[in-house]
């Protein structure tokens, strides 16, 4: 199969800690997720699959782009892996030519289209293996996903997202997930506190 690279990204919390809808926290002119969005947009060449939930009326009001597709998963409460399973199965179903997909979130705001295409780099280079963003010995999301690895993904319950799965990939002998040094994903908005922190 042709290396052809799918995003969703996760944007369905309530954000509890936040208080309020951060993701359309406005920074420049642009909202959060309206950046974050600019950020993984230009990495596929088809439209970026947004899974919403809590906000699903207040994102899909905001984001109308012919690269976007809003995905409302109306379990979003279960968690994120919920969500995630909930949004990669529509991306799977709508485009089955994908052959790798990258998760990302909407709340990290240093996460960069340089940084990312380091993760996509990797995947062309072992495209069997799942590539992870590393940071002081984890490996978490953003995280690209061969679409062999995917069913385990579109099965995630709870709070059990990305992080698990990768996990599972590098315990395994041989490994089948690959960690590639990204700072950039260690740091994201939950309070109002970090908000301000993003701007200093």
């Amino acid at each position: 199969m042709q290396y052809r690279l799918g995003v969703v990204l996760l944007a369905g919390g309530s954000a509890s800690r936040y208080g309020r809808n951060k993701l359309l926290e406005t920074s420049g002119g642009k909202s959060l997720i309206e950046q974050v969005i600019g950020v993984y947009a230009p990495l596929t060449l088809q439209p970026v699959v947004l899974v919403t939930g809590a906000y699903h009326k207040a994102l899909s009001s905001q984001i109308r782009r012919p690269d976007v597709i809003c995905h409302y998963n109306p379990h979003w409460q279960q968690g994120m892996g919920n969500s995630l399973a909930s949004g990669l199965s529509a991306g799977l179903a709508r485009f089955p030519a994908t052959s790798h997909w990258l998760i990302g979130l909407g709340d990290q705001p240093r996460v960069s289209t340089a940084s990312l295409s380091k993760l996509v780099k990797a995947s062309n280079q072992s495209p069997h293996k799942m590539v992870a963003s590393a940071w002081k010995d984890r490996l978490t999301a953003p995280a690209i996903f061969p679409v062999e690895h995917c069913k385990t993904l579109t099965m995630l319950t709870g709070d059990r997202g990305a992080a698990w799965v990768l996990r599972q990939g590098a315990m395994t002998v041989p490994s089948t997930c690959e960690g590639v040094i990204h700072p950039e994903a260690e740091w994201d908005i939950d309070t109002p506190e970090d908000w301000a922190k993003f701007h200093c």
